[in-house]
């Protein structure tokens, strides 16, 4: 489609770079995760991708990553954590498990996961 314009429209050149930077990485990526520890990996990559994009598809990615970002919640990261290939990486994230489950149910707060609960998640432009 690109290639057979004459003379392709910035909408349209617009429309295949977001799909060549951002999306098609990321669909490959997301079907060929085949385990829920690499959520925040995906995650991740999802920030990084969209840091390339222009300021308007920028903004316009940015909030749907935060909605769908459920994978940057702690308990995601600390049980990535423990698939790590690297043994540092494992034990820490084994520590922080072990220490998460010595505190007291009373000081606990109710947890459910909400849209919005993922504000402080950074998607920034290079």
């Amino acid at each position: 489609m690109y290639l057979s314009e004459e003379s392709p429209t910035p909408e349209l050149q617009e429309i295949v770079v977001f799909i060549l930077k951002s999306y098609t990485p990321m669909w490959f990526s997301i079907k060929t995760s085949k385990y829920f520890t690499e959520g925040p990996k995906l995650v991740n990559q999802s920030t990084q991708s969209s840091r390339y994009l222009p300021e308007d598809l920028h903004n316009l990615v940015g909030p749907v990553i935060k909605r769908n970002g459920f994978f940057a919640h702690p308990e995601h990261l600390m049980l990535a954590m423990t698939q790590d290939n690297t043994k540092l990486i494992r034990e820490l994230g084994l520590r922080r498990i072990l220490k998460a489950r010595q505190i007291k149910r009373e000081q606990l707060s109710e947890h459910s996961f909400r849209q919005n609960s993922i504000s402080r998640l950074k998607i920034s432009r290079k």
